[in-house]
């Protein structure tokens, strides 16, 4: 859990299902990576207390309860915090999935929180078993580098976080420590917004209009001349914490493969960009992050770009909506390694 308070100031996730699907079809759905072993101390339920060095000129005191959690059939630890600071009427949630990315070999932090934030963070597990992330940030302008620490000492586990601001030296702006133990916390994401939304073309609005339950029946291109392959499926897309975040959980398969399909996407808007900013996890072990934005006809864009396979790839999704919101049609392109661009996906959704 990051307990940093510096934001007080499709799609559905049939996208995943494009990318990780003709994999799985392959080989059936991979064990989950042994490197996670390594988080398993992290789980159970948590308690905390400590103090934030805000704008204010004394600390602020911090309090926090969460529970981590495997997910995903045990390829990611889900965290889900409640942090609740002194003075403040709103806490700031959190939901996270821990996990090793295959195919970049490293630790990641997919996460999602009620200041809108959406975000994926490598992590790096030192030889004492510290958790240190290494973020390049910005705040109304202001670029800065930020250092999270997470360290657990049997039902001990110590978090701090220092700020490197453009002049001067670092500063400490979070310090506190958890107790295993407590009532947990299993998330809450109708509760108000930690901070008013950033984004002033409300793209995140726009997006928010697909809220509800489909049914998908699509295809998907396994490698270049091979014949589509039919999928199905059920995506469920919902707001979280009045319209901060758009989440969209896709359950499925493909014909004649062995298994089912789960993954889950987050949607925010990224103030650098100007443009939304989207991570994914699914029982695949996959993890990625994507940029989106509404093109001049209405259509939703999503790009990402990095290796699959263990070749280097490009894809583009692309997904279209009726005049109520709904998502009606999607199809994605691929370039991967030195094959031609294929046409990856086409798919149908109907709204229940």
């Amino acid at each position: 859990m990051r307990t940093s308070a510096r934001r007080p100031a499709s799609s559905a996730a049939v996208l995943l299902t494009a990318f990780a699907v003709p994999l799985a079809a392959q080989q059936g759905p991979p064990a989950p990576a042994p490197e996670l072993q390594k988080l398993a101390p992290l789980l159970g339920n948590w308690h905390g207390t400590g103090t934030a060095n805000l704008a204010a000129a004394t600390p602020t005191k911090w309090s926090a309860r969460g529970t981590y959690r495997w997910c995903l059939d045990g390829h990611f630890l889900q965290e889900d915090f409640e942090l609740s600071f002194e003075g403040r009427p709103v806490p700031l949630v959190f939901r996270a999935w821990l996990g090793w990315d295959r195919e970049n070999r490293r630790y990641v932090n997919a996460l999602a929180n009620s200041s809108g934030e959406v975000a994926l963070h490598p992590m790096t597990l030192q030889p004492d078993g510290t958790m240190v992330m290494l973020m390049l940030q910005a705040e109304n302008g202001v670029p800065y580098a930020e250092r999270s620490l997470f360290k657990v000492e049997g039902d001990k586990l110590v978090h701090s976080i220092d700020l490197l601001l453009p002049q001067g030296a670092s500063k400490s702006v979070v310090d506190g420590f958890f107790t295993r133990g407590g009532d947990g916390f299993d998330g809450a994401f109708d509760g108000a917004p930690f901070a008013q939304h950033a984004d002033p073309m409300m793209m995140i609005g726009r997006l928010g209009r697909s809220a509800g339950t489909y049914d998908l029946a699509g295809e998907v291109l396994m490698a270049p001349g091979a014949p589509m392959l039919k999928i199905h499926g059920k995506d469920t897309v919902r707001t979280l914490w009045q319209g901060a975040v758009v989440h969209m959980h896709s359950d499925g398969g493909a014909e004649g493969t062995p298994g089912e399909y789960h993954s889950d996407l987050v949607w925010g808007f990224d103030s650098l960009r100007k443009s939304l900013r989207g991570v994914y996890v699914s029982n695949t072990g996959a993890v990625g992050v994507m940029d989106g934005e509404f093109a001049d006809d209405g259509s939703f864009v999503a790009t990402t770009a990095g290796r699959q396979q263990g070749k280097p790839m490009a894809q583009r999704m692309i997904m279209q909506f009726d005049a109520k919101g709904a998502i009606v049609r999607g199809s994605g392109h691929t370039l991967l390694g030195t094959a031609a661009p294929i046409e990856s996906y086409r798919g149908t959704y109907t709204r229940q």
